[in-house]
């Protein structure tokens, strides 16, 4: 396709259209894609030596910058870091990057949280949005089940710490985990990569082809699939069950390893730039997984085995140490449940994102970008929460979701001292969520023939209108002022209600009335300014000083029941989260780029930080906002390449997290007057934050060598150590997780042009078993706790050929 063709003419056209209006498919990974040979899976690898002092250029103020003269707090992961552990789930990115925990859920809700230097949304609550975003190939992404599956054919991720309400706008006070995937290539190129891991017998095939179509035309289709075992063991047996009567248990229901399942993947890219004034990005991704399990959740802080309502769990224990005992749903009770089949636990996600950015050269310094996005899921479960072998509390659920997107910015690169990025952002989203469950032995309803507890219909939809600028100003030639503001409106409406409540519920705060309706609407706007000033004192580096502020609107709470005669339209409401505060940086890069250094001073105050709570004994959640929460600490990260043979690497992070004035904290399960528990609420005040470690270290070693003249073998080793943190928010000791340290290696070897190589990677060494996430464990005793694991050892052998 020549330049000037009316092909190219056409496509031209049609491109522009679809980046001026709202188009059906999704932003990509902070709007501008890295130079296409850099993004690629490469074809060789250089030297260890090289890789190390590679340029870096990050997005983070949506402008190709070096990561070192960028002055934002950022640590960026090349596809090499994460394929030195075969990195295939955001949840292991938290061995890689310090301060980072993202933790699945241990029930339901929004289906995880995401932690940097100890702030973020808990899961519990499908009402909650994170104060942490995932950017997915440029799509803001604030629900929790973005993680329900895999990445793969990766170029990088980019941790952003801090707030990011600038460039990123709501839902972004706590940082912004960014995913870019792999873009088209100039040369047709690419690579089939094969794994068996041991310990969950998981086999994994993953493949990528790429190049061009035309001299204007690029494209790279990259697939991956996996089947899988699982890691945890469910012990439970059939038994006679003391809740239900003449209706036995039936154990597990089928595979004993949890999650076992299998997932798909698919993502097709294409790329139109024929040198011309417009640059088209198309990226299409789409996914499937399906599990055994919704989640994990293993019992502590009990003694002997678990207790439910006072029975002895038979098949539990009470360790950490990957056996858990949970019941599927009896045959004769899934009557009353759609979508439960014969009962067995389970969870489904549907997953399609899509994106599609245009960039055109207004002038020779003006550049217009415009990003259309489209977010689709459809996710399903079924589950136990009693965590026992007897089976109490079945709960189903149904949520779909949809979000579109469009973004428009102008940037300028004028020869002159003040340069300028102005935008704005138009999203609409909308959420059905349907929950079934089922709680101990009711008879059943002569009325309508059911056993169910309630069923429970939920809509949200929302809207957001948000502008934003910021004018580059060079007061001299190593020295920047930068300063801008983002404006947001957010308008929000809910509609729930039970439509089916048990006789024996009725008029109890367990459940509202059967049809009672809760409609809301939520609106608010926000400005948020930020100011950045920074200095290059020599080549290759950057001090800076930061003002930034983040903004995350309020919503509305999702539970089922409440006080008799007090719910109203604005109950389920919580406010907004807000933050402010500074941040000192610096980085240096020495030694021919080969020693780069970088360290972070920061102080953020965060006003009506949202936290959830779970009331283990009428089985709901509620979000309510803490007053105020504080972050302060220091970071330090360093990567030096002694030789073409040997690199090391190792960070260093003190954080103290904690709660300013939090005296409505609800106590967890048990919690006495003495203490700290008086009418239902317990006082945090200077209390620490959940998952807010405040220590956290990392070291490793790469070293690569050749063997004779063909081939090549290569290790590394890393180790992280983390201190002490609570794992959930009300603060119940036994949710207490103890410091510990988790090592990783690996071994390679392949032909010295990486045209093959073989890999023996190990996870975990240790074995550790630890919690990163918790709930009261319902109708439990005092102090037992359900606990979310992080995985524990994996080794895996691993095959690359490209081509």
């Amino acid at each position: 396709m020549k330049q000037g063709s009316s092909a190219t003419r056409a496509i031209r056209l049609l491109t522009f259209c679809g980046g001026a209006l709202c188009s059906y498919l999704a932003v990509p990974a902070f709007a501008q894609d890295q130079p296409v040979a850099a993004a690629a899976e490469p074809t060789s690898a250089p030297s260890i030596a090289a890789d190390a002092s590679d340029e870096i250029i990050v997005t983070a103020r949506k402008r190709e910058e070096s990561l070192v003269e960028v002055p934002v707090a950022i640590n960026a992961l090349s596809a090499r870091d994460i394929q030195r552990y075969a990195t295939t789930d955001l949840t292991q990115i938290t061995t890689l990057v310090p301060q980072v925990i993202i933790a699945r859920s241990s029930g339901a809700g929004s289906g995880a949280s995401f932690i940097i230097r100890g702030v973020g949304s808990s899961q519990g609550d499908t009402g909650i949005e994170q104060t942490v975003t995932l950017n997915l190939d440029g799509v803001q992404l604030s629900r929790g089940r973005a993680i329900g599956q895999s990445f793969f054919d990766v170029g990088q991720i980019e941790v952003l710490k801090g707030p990011q309400a600038l460039f990123f706008g709501k839902n972004s006070p706590g940082g912004v985990i960014s995913v870019r995937s792999n873009g088209p290539t100039k040369e047709l190129e690419g690579y089939v990569r094969g794994s068996y891991e041991f310990k969950t017998d998981e086999k994994a095939v993953e493949a990528a082809i790429s190049g061009p179509l035309s001299d204007a035309l690029g494209f790279r289709v990259a697939v991956r699939a996996s089947d899988y075992e699982g890691y945890v063991r469910n012990a439970a047996q059939p038994q006679a069950n003391p809740f239900f009567p003449g209706i036995p248990t039936v154990g597990t229901a089928g595979n004993s390893r949890q999650p076992a399942g299998h997932e798909i993947l698919g993502r097709v890219t294409l790329e139109l730039d024929d040198g011309g004034p417009i640059k088209s990005t198309l990226r299409v991704f789409g996914a499937y997984r399906r599990e055994n399990a919704l989640t994990v959740a293993e019992n502590i802080g009990c003694v002997g085995r678990p207790r439910t309502l006072g029975n002895s769990d038979p098949t539990g224990d009470c360790t950490l140490n990957g056996v858990r005992s949970v019941a599927a749903l009896p045959p004769a009770l899934t009557a009353d449940f759609p979508r439960v089949g014969d009962g067995s636990l389970y969870s489904k996600n549907r997953f399609v994102l899509g994106s599609w950015t245009n960039e055109f050269k207004l002038a020779d310094n003006v550049n217009l970008t415009a990003v259309s996005g489209l977010y689709d899921y459809r996710f399903s479960a079924l589950d136990e929460f009693t965590f026992s072998s007897f089976g109490g509390l079945w709960t189903s659920f149904l949520e779909t979701y949809r979000s579109y997107s469009q973004e428009v910015r102008v940037s300028t690169s004028f020869d002159t001292p003040i340069n300028f990025t102005a935008g704005g952002l138009y999203e609409y989203n909308h959420r059905n969520n349907e929950v079934n469950n089922l709680q101990l032995n009711r008879p059943v309803d002569p009325a309508t023939g059911k056993r169910l507890a309630s069923q429970s219909a939920i809509f949200n939809r929302g809207r957001t209108y948000s502008l934003f600028g910021q004018a580059l100003w060079n007061l001299a030639d190593s020295l920047e002022l930068a300063g801008g503001v983002r404006y947001t409106r957010e308008a929000k409406f809910t509609s729930m209600a039970n439509t089916y409540v048990h006789p024996t519920l009725a008029g109890t705060a367990a459940r509202r009335a059967q049809g009672l309706p809760l409609t809301s609407n939520y609106d608010e706007d926000n400005w948020s300014p930020e100011a950045t000033l920074s200095w290059h004192p020599v080549e290759r580096s950057t001090l800076y000083v930061a003002y930034k502020t983040g903004f995350k609107s309020g919503g509305f709470s999702t539970p089922q029941g409440g006080v008799p005669g007090t719910w109203n339209s604005d109950t389920p409401r919580f406010g907004s989260e807000k933050a402010r505060g500074f941040e000192v940086g610096g980085k240096i890069e020495l030694l021919g780029s080969r020693l780069r250094l970088n360290g972070t001073l920061y102080n953020y105050k965060f006003l009506d930080l949202q936290q959830t709570s779970f009331d283990a004994v009428t089985f709901l959640y509620t979000i309510r906002n803490a007053t105020s929460a504080r972050t302060k600490g220091a970071e330090f990260d360093a990567s030096w390449a002694i030789s073409p043979v040997l690199s090391l690497r190792g960070s260093g992070a003190y954080n103290k997290a904690s709660y300013g004035s939090f005296a409505t904290s609800p106590c967890w399960t048990g919690q006495s007057v003495a203490q700290g528990c008086v009418a239902g609420v317990q006082d945090l005040s200077g209390e620490r934050l959940a998952r807010a470690p405040r220590w956290n270290f990392s070291g490793g070693a790469t070293a690569e060598v050749p063997v004779g003249d063909m081939f090549k073998a290569g290790a590394t080793i890393d180790a992280r150590y983390s201190s002490g943190y609570f794992t959930q928010e009300t603060q119940n000791p036994s949710s207490y997780q103890r410091h510990y340290a988790l090592l990783d290696a690996s071994l390679r070897f392949g032909q010295r042009e990486d045209l093959w190589s073989l890999a023996v990677i190990g996870r975990n060494l240790t074995n550790k078993w630890y919690a990163v996430a918790s709930t009261d464990k319902p109708l439990g005793a005092v102090g037992e706790v359900s606990a979310s694991t992080g995985r524990p050892r994996e080794v895996l052998v691993q095959g690359t050929y490209r081509f």
